[in-house]
């Protein structure tokens, strides 16, 4: 690694700043994976804390689907 790493502070720049296509695609594509997920996140913490404003129906859905605690872990 070229840059000194303080603080114990891991430090990826080699690998961001790397020529490799492969290296780039696989960048890429995992942070349109990961994007993806933290957008269903997002959007899942809303409708739990709003979910007196969905139907019923909706409710049981959203609790059978993201259980709150399942949530928690997950974030």
């Amino acid at each position: 690694m070229k840059r000194h790493q303080e603080n114990n502070m891991l430090l990826l720049d080699d690998i961001y700043e790397s020529r490799d296509p492969a290296v780039k695609s696989y960048i890429m594509q995992v942070m349109e994976e990961e994007m993806d997920k933290a957008q269903e996140r997002a959007v899942v913490r809303v409708a739990q804390k709003f979910r007196h404003l969905l139907s019923p129906q909706m409710q049981q859905t959203l609790a059978a689907q993201y259980p709150v605690t399942a949530l928690a872990a997950s974030a």
